[in-house]
């Protein structure tokens, strides 16, 4: 039988890893850590539950770039102790933090003049080089915004992806400010993939009054540099623009060479 005297060590001296499955970040991310118990409920002899909350100082990264802030943050959860040492945690989904007030503490929009948020990526498989480059921007005014401009832009990726001629593309948001890289064969194949919904989504932008602000711009690369592939049995790197089979140095056959965009 579990007891609760021994749950409350646990928890106690949980930094000397007392709980096999507690993820890493609470030990990497967070400084003066503490649990305290909310409720405890014991089902039977082999089944205890806790719910907790736990405060810290945020001292680490949780996610790679986005530099910690030192504020105290402080989140709840639970876990089931089952027979056989068996541990079920349940955690903030802190990939979702929007959904918590800690929003601002652990992924800020902005520190400084670095605005953090989120990117996609999404090939069409064309192996050609793009002959044009679009870039663009678009702002949301607000969270509400944000996200009606996210849900033109996941139509609008899914026509591009089906337009003959349509390389790849790169977008997302860095706070309020979304973004589009994406790469073309041509300029007309280009204007057949903003025909769609991205056409709407102009019209509403001055009929609707949507976004404070937004540029877009059409590009010629000036220079196509080589790609590079490197050889999984021999470790050299290979120009697969010219021949992208075999390693020039051993004959193994390479990987498939992957797309310009």
């Amino acid at each position: 039988m579990k007891s609760r005297e021994g749950i409350r060590e646990r928890f106690q001296n949980w930094e000397k890893k007392t709980f096999s499955q507690l993820p890493e970040y609470f030990y990497s991310a967070f400084s003066e850590g503490k649990f305290s118990l909310l409720k405890e409920s014991e089902f039977s002899a082999e089944v205890f539950s806790v719910e907790w909350k736990f405060t810290g100082k945020y001292t680490g990264e949780i996610y790679k770039g986005c530099p910690p802030t030192g504020e105290n943050v402080s989140f709840e959860g639970s876990v089931v102790f089952l027979p056989n040492e068996k541990e079920v945690w349940s955690l903030p989904d802190l990939s979702e933090i929007p959904k918590f007030s800690i929003q601002k503490i652990l992924q800020p929009y902005q520190i400084g003049k670095s605005e953090f948020g989120y990117s996609l990526h999404a090939s069409s498989g064309n192996p050609n080089p793009p002959k044009v480059i679009a870039l663009t921007w678009i702002y949301g005014k607000d969270n509400s915004e944000k996200d009606l401009i996210r849900s033109y832009s996941r139509q609008i990726v899914q026509e591009f992806q089906a337009t003959e001629g349509f390389i790849g593309i790169v977008t997302g948001f860095a706070g309020l400010r979304g973004f589009t890289v994406t790469a073309w064969e041509s300029e007309e194949a280009l204007k057949a993939g903003l025909s769609q919904t991205h056409a709407t989504a102009q019209k509403d932008f001055f009929s609707m009054k949507i976004s404070p602000a937004v540029w877009t711009s059409v590009w010629n690369p000036i220079r196509m540099n080589r790609i590079w592939t490197r050889c999984e049995n021999c470790g050299d790197a290979n120009d697969v623009n010219t021949d992208p089979s075999n390693c020039k140095s051993c004959g193994h056959p390479l990987p498939e060479r992957k797309t310009f965009w």
